[in-house]
């Protein structure tokens, strides 16, 4: 089955824009519409759709996924998402959300929550990294040249749309900035913090290429390393973190920014205030915007539990093993580094084993001698997991073609 055919049938069952209409829900519906209209005109397979039930008068008590299974029509949408999955290899489950009709169980078709979600989460990033990175140039006493990060967003800018455009022509698709000036500034808010991230955690002395380097490398990395994941290409590294991880291995002269310059300029009550206002800017950013408490937890918890184990195999002074978590670097890497929603797990049990896994492989580099650990631990754990998911979508296959030849036999 083809995905113009699979479209023909998902527009008449998903979508009644009157009826819709009618429930002042008109907008939300009209984009889906828009996209699986498009979607049929590109033969193409749809994106994700979510269906949420609106309860009235105690109806739609029901939770979505009994209803999917009751509803008749769910199950030819649903034999549909199958086929689809046989020829594109993606998951149906990812494919499509399911839901009741809007007919039978009064639901209402809305956009996706979690774009949404990354969308204004990519914004408080991009705004908090850009007031950290003005005032500590002009009043907390950033150690590089002004010119660094204005140099850093250009580049990464200019580099990021050639090899978008490049890329999409590439694939035979439009370019993902497209519709105006808002999608193209939400599709450079990741090279935007990219951009000011490199010209804040690296030190190159009084030379501009160390940073144009990293953030290079970093736009290239989100671009070319990239795997399939629920059917969609993701890339597998922090861009920020690996631009950062590369410069500091290839060029033994560059250095992390020096932890005082955080503070450089403060004193007094700001000392401790400025730590705490970012403290709490990001922790209220990932519980409420990206989820990703649970990883922070597992990080914290981990790096403690390697102090610990430092502390009573191979003599290590435990406080001093504890003193990374005082500085602002740390609470920078914790809450706005780590927590990458695009290279992170979602379920929350994983999220807690990536943290913990970070934390164990800084160890190890601790013990091994290493420098900027914190850096080279997220690079290398970005790596098992991109190896756990190709190893998991290896078997999902394998296992969809152990199945296909019992079916056919």
């Amino acid at each position: 089955m083809t995905g113009r055919t699979i479209c023909d049938r998902l527009i008449p069952l998903c979508v009644e824009p009157r009826r819709i209409a009618r429930r002042k829900k008109y907008a939300e519906c009209r984009a889906i519409y828009n996209r699986l209209f498009d979607c049929r005109r590109k033969a193409a397979a749809p994106g994700p759709i979510a269906c949420a039930s609106l309860r009235r008068s105690g109806a739609c008590a029901r939770t979505v996924r009994e209803e999917w299974r009751r509803n008749d029509r769910g199950t030819e949408l649903r034999r549909a998402g199958q086929a689809l999955f046989s020829s594109a290899r993606m998951p149906a489950e990812r494919l499509f959300h399911p839901g009741p009709s809007p007919d039978e169980a009064g639901c209402v078709v809305i956009s996706a929550a979690p774009g949404e979600l990354r969308v204004k989460a990519l914004r408080r990033f991009a705004l908090s990294i850009t007031i950290l990175t003005v005032l500590g140039h002009l009043f907390l006493g950033f150690e590089q040249a002004p010119v660094t990060p204005v140099l850093t967003l250009l580049l990464g800018y200019v580099l990021d749309l050639a090899l978008e455009t490049f890329q999409a022509r590439v694939e035979g698709r439009p370019v993902g900035f497209l519709g105006g000036f808002q999608p193209l500034v939400d599709y450079l808010l990741p090279t935007h913090i990219g951009a000011l991230a490199c010209a804040m955690l690296l030190y190159g002395n009084s030379s501009p290429w160390p940073y144009l380097f990293a953030i290079a490398t970093a736009v290239a990395s989100r671009h070319i390393l990239r795997i399939r994941v629920d059917g969609r290409p993701r890339h597998v590294l922090n861009p920020s973190n690996a631009g950062i991880a590369l410069t500091l291995v290839l060029f033994p002269w560059v250095s992390i920014a020096p932890p005082y310059h955080f503070t450089a300029g403060i004193s007094g009550a700001l000392d401790w205030l400025l730590p705490l206002g970012v403290l709490m800017a990001g922790t209220l950013l990932n519980g409420r915007l990206t989820g990703k408490m649970p990883l922070i937890v597992g990080w914290l918890a981990g790096f403690v539990g390697q102090a610990l184990l430092r502390s009573v195999l191979f003599d290590h002074n435990f406080v001093a093993a504890l003193l990374p978590m005082t500085g602002l670097a740390f609470i920078l890497f914790t809450n706005y580094m780590i927590t990458d929603p695009g290279t992170t797990p979602r379920a929350r049990g994983n999220q807690v084993w990536f943290g913990l896994c970070t934390a164990a492989v800084y160890g190890l580099l601790v013990l091994a001698h290493v420098s900027y650990g914190l850096f080279l631990a997220l690079v290398i754990t970005c790596i098992l997991r991109a190896g756990l998911l190709l190893v998991g979508r290896h078997r999902l296959i394998r296992a969809r073609r152990i199945r296909l030849r019992k079916a056919a036999a």
